[in-house]
């Protein structure tokens, strides 16, 4: 819970904090319960906000958890999240490895390993990946001429 307590000069000092997990979080007014269930950080900031602009007329306010995850949920989330992305990452590892064994025809973009898609006119023709065009000594044979 996070209390604003009103001091003597008009200022209001912050104390406390919120659970670890915690959703959502009702503002009481001088212990009037809000009829809104804020986010954490949206209920500082609409104290916070009424404060600075004096437009807090009350003494105290309290943010009070309304709903709080509990450890054991945290925890099964982080999981699940990590595997889900780990599983996202092999599966693009995958997909790329996949895509440096094909060859690509200029005409019908195939993507196949011939490099033709079905149907496309220069299927009969073997298409050479643009690495095995050039000789060893790293020239394009097709400059020497």
């Amino acid at each position: 819970m996070i209390t604003f307590t009103r001091q003597a000069d008009g200022t209001f000092v912050r104390t406390g904090e919120f659970q670890k997990g915690t959703l959502t979080v009702r503002i009481f007014r001088d212990g009037a319960r809000g009829l809104v269930a804020w986010s954490p950080q949206e209920a500082i900031d609409v104290v916070e906000n009424a404060i600075s602009i004096s437009k807090a007329p009350a003494q105290e306010y309290e943010l009070v958890e309304e709903s709080v995850e509990t450890v054991e949920v945290m925890d099964a989330r982080s999981a699940n999240l990590k595997k889900a992305r780990d599983a996202r990452a092999a599966k693009k590892a995958e997909q790329e490895k996949k895509e440096e064994d094909f060859i690509q025809c200029p005409l019908c973009s195939g993507t196949t390993k011939t490099g033709h898609e079905k149907g496309c006119m220069n299927r009969g023709i073997a298409l050479v990946d643009s690495k095995s065009q050039e000789d060893s000594d790293g020239t394009d044979s097709d400059n020497l001429r």
